[in-house]
């Protein structure tokens, strides 16, 4: 009788990831959870462009801050308005043009006063009588750079209305030359952290701007 003898087993040793696909894992691993982020971070939040002076020295030409979709705006909140709207009887916009001779649509203002509030300002001082309140307090303004171009008469706010001043009061176009604003054209509010870091959102947004123009 024959006897077959078994195949040797070979030892072979099993092999582990180079350095170049646990690289390419961790890369596509980061990309992948950037896109998640970026997909929940711009479904709440939206970028916006800063043009103009209006808000100086708070935000100035160029900045871009992330705005809060949908929030509620509180008093001295900073806000994103549509107020593509708001024109004279002439159908003029109420707001002018743009650098590019477009009409403005879309404004950034900080709330000074809402509904049931009474404001008025002498001086340069603006007096507040919050709803519900019976006597006038000055207000305190750190962010406010100059005074509005004249005194604001004693107005009081309607109901689901705001009083919008721009932080740089002489040139800013707001409620002290186109009365109140609705709070339903509010687009959204810039929250406290977009102030904070708002030179590294600026640098930020100009890259990825500069890198999808390129792709």
């Amino acid at each position: 009788m024959r006897q077959i003898r078994r195949p040797a087993m070979l030892n072979v040793r099993k092999r582990g990831p180079d350095l170049f696909d646990v690289l390419i894992s961790v890369l596509l691993a980061l990309i992948f959870a950037l896109l998640l982020f970026e997909l929940f971070f711009f479904g709440l939040y939206s970028p916006f462009y800063i043009s103009g002076g209006s808000m100086l020295p708070t935000l100035d030409d160029g900045d871009w801050v992330y705005v809060r979709r949908n929030a509620e705006p509180a008093r001295g909140d900073i806000v994103t308005v549509d107020v593509s709207e708001y024109r004279n009887d002439n159908g003029r916009p109420l707001f002018g043009s743009d650098r590019h001779g477009e009409p403005v649509e879309v404004v950034i203002k900080r709330v000074i006063a809402l509904g049931g509030d009474t404001i008025y300002s002498e001086g340069g001082v603006i007096y507040l009588k919050l709803a519900g309140e019976q006597d006038f307090t000055a207000a305190v303004e750190p962010y406010a750079n100059g005074y509005p171009s004249a005194d604001i008469p004693e107005t009081t706010v309607g109901e689901g209305e705001m009083f919008v001043m721009g932080d740089n009061r002489y040139p800013s176009i707001d409620s002290v030359d186109v009365g109140c604003l609705k709070v339903k054209d509010v687009i959204g509010v810039v929250p406290q952290w977009s102030m904070q870091y708002k030179s590294a959102i600026t640098k930020w947004e100009n890259f990825r701007r500069r890198l999808s123009a390129a792709l």
